[in-house]
């Protein structure tokens, strides 16, 4: 049940977290104690867990550089083949949604201070030329650059570096900003230091250009075209994993190196010195990632935040200031207090004002600012970002995890945020920051899921750090957003986004979810509006989740389902003769279905009445998969069966599904690389015969063997997708994931036989991951998969060994997490009512997408494609002997509502209100005369929603609709 009282506790709770905010400046004493109880949290990004579960080498348990390498290799060769298949994909949002941005620029050859360059970890480069109000991508469309820094010369050449998450592919250079070329020298394969950069930075004296890799620091001095490694006093590389680089004005060069501080006071690149020790007063324990800066407008003063390891925590050791070019630091921000800031290893931030080298900004998850107000005591702090409420109610929003700010050169009021989730604005005043989102046509969102509609461009998304994104399909205007977030009320505040489906049956239904907590409690919710007003989770209490787990899903909807078993028992009260046309409401959100009376009706009688119209609903977990039959019936909290679970024969956690066509068969995939099939689910329609607990079930759960063909061992890597043929069940597809091996993607022919047996079809295919997969609908030989590496597709899928085309196209060589396609067709329904005067139209869209597929890129948002687009028919009802139309004013109604209609004849009505989920709120048989009449309703203690009103005259029925808001 939905409480209205959280909006007005939540506005409350903004209100005075942001008077806190705003107000909340920290002048810590000397005497300062630690307080543990207000200690950070690390990022505990359980969607990064499960992605890199999906990649990791099972016998090295690291991504291996080699297998990468060779697989873009591989890759690269599929690509200049010219075996490319356009699927013509279009571009479906959000246009207004950013991804991890590490690295902002403002070209130095724009004097009014408009140009900026950014770079995402997963997205690639993208330029703006009015301030960030919008963005282009300037990279080429097929490259998808993973960028981790961005550095300027002064004569305007650009050097951005690349790595992250994934595997970069070097430095490229650009002379212009618009065009950026590979520097051969850095290309992983020449040397592996340039396969992951850190950061870049350039000497504006002399052009030297610095990069921190994760095999330490190293230099070039002729624009890139040789490179060395650094040194400590020419007798030691400076090698480890450097996170970050700086370079004052006056050359001093800045280095951290496994989270300790080298500095080269000259600048040499042969000549660093190690200043994490007593001597020089910064740590040398409790330092495991180290992020320094340079004061621009005084380079004899650096700063240094430290952090360490605690458990599985990052926590701020403390914050340090140097006056004498890093030769003895202070303490400005001690560690383990309200301060520690969310610090992760990953986002750990830090840069001083331009013109002011007092004052400096530091972020992980949010942003402080701090300020010297004596020459030996700690600095002041303030929190100037809080990214946990919705940025609609606070000003002072910017999404969490900062990874990079830059002042805007000449205004020294405005700077520039690189987050988790794209590009703020702040303007500074003197109380408080005000910031703004500039993600408008930065498309480098992390998509993980799409769910589709039965409209072409609706979709929800699932996505990494973004949670839950409503796409509305109403086009691209220059202000206006095309994609918005679904708020939880209450934490975790957004989140990851998970799981995600829309209804055919009523467009208005939402079904989505975020990942897995720490407590292993997903969190799933469905809602009426379209993620207006997200409901309380639907899920059992026995239904748990394990850690750090993207909970697998599936949903199906059929309103002539010929295996329902559902019957509705309907209370009749006046007489309805044998052979009257009826519209009946199925519990599945009112859906509407014809139906003739076989018999006479009378007062007092029950009418029994099949319904056609069914749904299921299933959820993958550990050792168990369920089902529910009411996720659409709102009136109810669903009822659940667990259809399979390890006494059945299901073992291991489920990490995939897909269903047939009917879904009477489910496979299911594991982490542990089993797969199984579940069977007979279409005539489970109750606990005796769903639930496998139950003596009565008639599901049966049985695994088919994958056989790895190179070790005739059983399959031991992750499932990551199934596909079932909607033609043909016995047609299956597996993807798998994990590094090092040699096999990818399996097919049977005979799933549904006693004995199915998987043959590989890697065919040419690079050995990567494959993460999601569909079987097109009308071709049971096509086969399109995602990949690490962007789509492809084969037309000779039940061959020995399929060609396997690229399909990059607008996507690019990025993750494709999940595809689909849309395959269910839903006629469109049209009813008119007509009395030989007037007529009404009640409408109920259908499948307006059939065959259109669907596309989750990690870096790039959501994708379709309408190649294989299927019409699908309209059906026209009309009754005879119909009211007149029916007036309901005021609509939407608060209070009381007036519902006018018109008799042709005098004689008894049946009146009924039904709710949205088909249950009867009013309820009366009426007698009355030809004419007009008036009913007054009193809709004050009924719910919010939509309501039907349906007027039975026994030969003829009329409806209308109308809304109550309280």
């Amino acid at each position: 049940m939905k409480n209205k009282i959280l909006p007005l506790s939540l506005v409350t709770l903004v209100i005075f977290l942001g008077a806190f905010l705003i107000s909340a400046t920290i002048t810590f004493p000397e005497s300062f104690l630690n307080d543990p109880d207000n200690e950070g949290e690390a990022d505990k990004s359980y969607m990064s867990t499960y992605l890199t579960k999906l990649r990791v080498n099972q016998q090295t348990l690291v991504v291996d550089q080699a297998d990468v390498l060779n697989a873009q290799i591989q890759a690269g060769e599929n690509a200049s083949d010219g075996t490319m298949e356009d699927f013509n994909w279009k571009f479906l949002g959000p246009d207004n949604v950013g991804g991890f941005t590490k690295a902002l620029l403002f070209d130095n050859r724009d004097e009014l201070g408009k140009t900026i360059i950014a770079g995402a970890l997963t997205g690639g480069l993208y330029k703006s030329v009015n301030t960030g109000l919008t963005w282009t991508k300037i990279n080429g469309i097929e490259s998808n650059l993973n960028i981790t820094g961005i550095a300027q010369t002064a004569d305007g050449t650009i050097y951005a570096g690349t790595g992250g998450y994934f595997i970069g592919s070097g430095i490229y250079m650009s002379p212009d900003g618009e065009n950026f070329s590979l520097l051969s020298a850095t290309a992983p394969s020449a040397n592996e230091a340039f396969a992951f950069t850190n950061d870049i930075a350039v000497n504006q004296d002399n052009g030297a250009i610095y990069v921190a890799t994760e095999l330490g620091v190293w230099y070039s001095s002729d624009n890139g075209t040789t490179w060395a490694i650094t040194e400590v006093g020419d007798t030691a590389s400076l090698i480890g994993v450097s996170s970050d680089i700086d370079v004052g004005s006056n050359g001093i060069t800045a280095a951290s190196v496994d989270g300790l501080c080298y500095i080269s006071e000259s600048g040499n690149p042969n000549q660093f010195v190690l200043h994490s020790n007593d001597t020089f007063n910064l740590p040398y324990e409790d330092a495991d990632f180290l992020e320094l800066a340079i004061a621009p407008s005084n380079p004899d003063i650096l700063y240094a935040t430290v952090l360490h390891e605690s458990g599985d925590d990052i926590e701020l050791t403390n914050i340090y200031r140097s006056d004498d070019k890093g030769v003895h630091w202070r303490v400005i921000a001690p560690g383990g207090s309200s301060l520690n800031m969310f610090f992760t290893d990953d986002h750990n931030v830090l840069t001083v004002f331009p013109e002011n080298p007092d004052k400096i900004l530091v972020g992980g998850a949010d942003m402080w600012e701090g300020t010297k107000i004596d020459e030996t005591g700690f600095f002041q702090w303030t929190h100037k970002s809080l990214g946990f409420i919705p940025p609609q109610f606070f000003p002072s929003y910017v999404h969490t995890f900062h990874n990079s700010y830059t002042f805007r050169p000449g205004v020294n009021n405005e700077v520039f945020v690189g987050s988790n989730g794209g590009i703020s604005k702040g303007t500074i005043t003197s109380q408080y920051y005000e910031f703004v989102e500039l993600n408008k046509t930065y498309t480098t969102s992390n998509a993980v899921r799409v769910g589709i509609s039965g409209y072409p461009k609706v979709v929800l998304g699932g996505f990494d750090q973004n949670g839950v994104q409503i796409i509305d399909g109403h086009g691209n205007p220059a202000q206006a957003a095309n994609g918005n977030q679904i708020w939880f009320l209450g934490p975790p505040w957004g989140g990851n986004g998970g799981e995600v489906f829309i209804s055919v049956i009523d467009p208005l239904v939402a079904i989505f979810s975020l990942e897995s907590t720490e407590d292993g409690d997903g969190r799933f919710v469905r809602d009426e509006e379209l993620g207006v007003n997200p409901s309380a989770s639907f899920l059992s209490n026995a239904i748990n989740f394990p850690d750090n787990y993207l909970a697998p899903t599936l949903f199906w909807e059929n309103i002539n389902n010929e295996n329902s078993r559902d019957t509705l028992h309907i209370d009749i009260n006046t007489t309805i003769p044998a052979g009257t046309d009826l519209w009946i409401y199925s519990p599945n959100r009112a859906y509407p279905f014809a139906y003739t009376t076989e018999i006479a009706y009378y007062e007092g009688d029950i009418m029994h009445v099949w319904d056609p119209v069914s749904t299921k609903l299933f959820i993958g977990t550990e050792e168990a998969l369920w089902m529910t039959t009411e996720i659409l019936n709102f009136s109810v909290e669903p009822e659940w069966f667990m259809i399979s679970n390890d006494d059945a024969g299901l073992e291991g956690t489920v990490s995939a599904m897909a269903m047939s066509e009917d879904a009477n068969f489910v496979f299911v995939g594991t982490e542990e690389g089993h797969v199984y099939r579940i069977a007979n689910i279409a005539l489970a329609y109750n606990y005796d015969r769903a639930d496998v607990r139950s003596p009565y079930c008639i599901i049966s759960t049985a695994e088919i063997p994958l056989i790895d063909p190179v070790t005739q061992e059983q399959n031991t890597q992750i499932i990551t997708s199934l596909a079932v043929d909607q033609a043909d069940a016995n047609n299956v597809v597996v993807t798998l994931g994990n590094y090092g091996n040699e096999h990818y993607i399996y097919k049977t022919t005979d799933a549904l036989s006693a004995e199915p047996v998987f043959s590989s079809v890697q065919g040419n295919l690079p050995l990567m991951p494959i993460y999601s997969s569909i079987i097109e609908m009308n071709n049971s030989n096509m086969c399109i998969i995602g990949t690490e590496m962007g789509i492809y597709e084969t037309q000779d899928l039940n061959t020995s060994s399929p060609t396997w085309n690229t399909s990059f196209g607008i996507t690019g060589q990025v993750p494709v997490y999940d595809l689909k396609q849309q395959t269910y067709a839903q006629e469109e329904l049209n009813i008119w009512f007509w009395d030989g005067v007037d007529s009404t139209l009640a409408n109920y869209p259908g499948t307006k997408n059939y065959g259109n597929i669907y596309a989750a890129t990690y870096g790039r948002g959501l994708f379709f494609s309408n190649k294989y687009q299927k019409p699908v028919g309209i059906i026209t009802q009309d009754m005879p002997e119909q009211l007149s139309s029916i007036n309901i004013y005021p609509n939407p109604a608060s209070t009381t509502t007036t519902i006018e209609y018109t008799l042709n004849r005098d004689g008894d009505i049946l009146f009924t209100v039904f709710d949205i989920n088909g249950k009867a709120v009013v309820n009366e048989k009426l007698s009355e005369d030809q004419g007009t009449h008036q009913y007054k309703l009193d809709c004050s203690s009924l719910p919010h929603g939509m309501y039907v009103v349906s007027i039975n005259t026994g030969k003829s029925v009329q409806t209308g609709k109308f809304i109550i808001t309280h």
